[in-house]
């Protein structure tokens, strides 16, 4: 089954710091999904990251990544459902 959507937050973060999912894994305790790109403007190599909190760990990752990289990109948006390996710590 799934969970409801107002329960997590999905979150991608553009970043050029390969040492955000070590932040995200060990800080938030979440499991990171990372995709090497390229910034469309820049042609930069970048780190895309997604990761799926709490609403209530939402704060906090914001908080983390912006302490470890001022230059991120966060896109954070509530989930539709999510099924799968998903630890549910707190009740919406």
């Amino acid at each position: 089954s799934s969970i409801p959507s107002r329960s997590f937050i999905r979150s991608f973060i553009i970043s050029r710091n390969p040492d955000l999912a070590s932040v995200i894994t060990n800080e938030v305790s979440r499991g990171v999904t990372i995709w090497n790109g390229v910034g469309g403007y820049t042609q930069t190599p970048v780190y895309i990251y997604l990761t799926v909190v709490s609403k209530y760990e939402a704060h906090r990752l914001r908080h983390l990544i912006s302490q470890k990289d001022h230059c991120a990109f966060l896109v954070s948006s509530d989930g539709q459902a999510i099924t799968g390996n998903f630890e549910k710590r707190f009740d919406a």
